[in-house]
């Protein structure tokens, strides 16, 4: 999952949120990254537990300065297994029986935000 913003100002704050709908189908630890451009560290990242055929959501919201006007930047999301899992699958807005809740559940989403400060 991503998404690309051009802030319209050098000097406004850019709002991070993100948030995943997964299942899996063995119990396994998730953990969710998100990155920018090509850099290769994360800007933020978690873990999280969870129990086999359970749906779980994954929240992540953080600030950071703006990349500068007109200069576009990318927000990519990532996710996987944090260890072992091998056997599991990762199911995102939905299980294996198809959409969690008759499919009404909101999906998974990667929102950026331009604030001027």
């Amino acid at each position: 999952m991503d998404t690309i913003i051009t802030p319209l100002s050098g000097t406004s704050i850019l709002v991070v949120e993100c948030r995943l709908i997964l299942t899996v189908s063995v119990g396994a630890r998730v953990i969710v990254s998100i990155f920018r451009d090509a850099i290769a560290d994360a800007l933020a990242a978690m873990t999280i537990n969870i129990f086999a055929n359970a749906t779980d959501v994954m929240d992540i919201k953080f600030y950071l300065a703006s990349t500068g006007i007109g200069v576009p930047t990318t927000f990519k999301v990532r996710y996987g297994y944090d260890t072992g899992g091998a056997a599991s699958t990762i199911y995102t807005n939905q299980n294996s029986g198809g959409g969690n809740f008759g499919g009404v559940l909101q999906p998974s989403e990667l929102k950026i935000s331009e604030f001027q400060s």
